[in-house]
């Protein structure tokens, strides 16, 4: 609703229902010779922010908003008591840098923006679960959100990790009192401390992820002490890594890659030597194609190889035959299944 005229100032009064909760705002929109500016807070409490299959939120917010033709600020208070959060998989495309000059594109047009400065605390309760890409768990916490839109949004606080798992390679691991802080950085790059366990009688293996978001860093370690190797086969297979199979030790040098560990690529060929494997090695730009391929040779002239995918789940077989010195036979199994014949000439 709305009352009064522009040269003595407009005020509006608005009620919003959402779920069990109800918003309630005003506004006062003044007009001098300076110039417009518009005065708004907005209150709610257990409003239904959003409804959707990959997101269920419920947030009481506090907040008080301004604007001019210059600038304009929010500032106040959001809890969030209850949300469910589920991340889909999804292919994320990769802004250019600002300096990257596009030569022949579209023309675009250049629009006059005003920049809000940034105050507000988000204050996570008990209830915020997130179930997805492998993780499930809660978080807690508080985070204050700082800064200029147009130049960088800061982060204050911290955001705890309660009764979470992680699941990888087949295997769920226990993920407790993990903890992403934010020290006044940039919002996007937090510290992370958080460390992924499994139990198996009497030994507790767990890798630990420090760093930031940008530079992550993987440490395996274990209750009694251990080697990397026998930790990461606790961690995968629940037993040592004199109990694996040959299968199972693909699977862990896979992991020691995939999983980030420090001197993983050093592990896994390790691992592989443990089972007489004689080639390890990844192919790949880094992207979904990259894989782990591993070899032994069956006797000198047949050769067989596995490759698992780091990033996508997709196993191919290879084997070659050596007719003789210029030709040999190649199947492969997999995503494509085929026979070819090669021939090869020294120069």
């Amino acid at each position: 609703m709305a009352s009064g005229d522009l040269s003595k100032g407009i005020k509006l009064d608005y009620h919003v229902k959402s779920g069990k909760g109800q918003l309630n705002g005003d506004a006062l929109i003044n007009q001098t010779k300076q110039g417009w500016s518009v005065l708004s807070s907005l209150k709610g409490d257990n409003i239904e922010v959003l409804n959707l299959p990959e997101a269920y939120v419920v947030a009481s917010p506090d907040l008080q908003f301004t604007l001019n033709d210059k600038t304009s600020q929010l500032s106040g208070t959001v809890r969030v008591p209850t949300a469910e959060l589920v991340p889909v998989q999804f292919n994320a495309s990769v802004r250019a840098s600002d300096d990257v000059v596009i030569i022949n594109g579209p023309v675009q047009k250049e629009g006059r923006s005003v920049a809000t400065d940034f105050n507000v605390n988000v204050l996570l309760g008990d209830k915020v679960k997130v179930n997805g890409l492998g993780f499930g768990g809660r978080l807690t916490g508080k985070l204050l959100i700082s800064g200029n839109s147009k130049k960088l949004l800061l982060g204050t606080g911290d955001i705890f990790i309660k009764d979470g798992s992680y699941e990888a390679y087949g295997q769920k691991l226990d993920i407790d009192n993990g903890k992403i802080q934010f020290t006044g950085g940039a919002i996007e790059n937090p510290s992370i401390d958080i460390k992924a366990t499994r139990k198996s009688g009497k030994v507790l293996a767990g890798l630990q992820l420090t760093g930031t978001v940008d530079d992550p860093f993987v440490a395996l370690f274990s209750r009694p002490s251990m080697s990397d190797d026998n930790i990461l086969s606790y961690l995968m297979i629940g037993r040592p890594l004199a109990g694996a199979s040959a299968a199972d030790a693909a699977m862990l040098a896979s992991a020691a890659t995939g999983l980030g560990i420090k001197g993983g690529n050093m592990l896994g060929e390790q691992i592989a030597s443990t089972f007489g494997l004689d080639s390890f090695a990844i192919n790949g730009n880094g992207g979904g194609d990259t894989a782990l391929q591993i070899g032994k040779y069956l006797s000198p002239k047949l050769y067989l190889s596995y490759g698992i995918g780091l990033f996508e789940p997709v196993s191919t077989v290879n084997l070659n035959y050596e007719l003789n010195k210029n030709w040999s036979v190649k199947t492969e199994s997999g995503v494509e299944t085929g026979v070819d014949i090669l021939y090869s000439r020294e120069r």
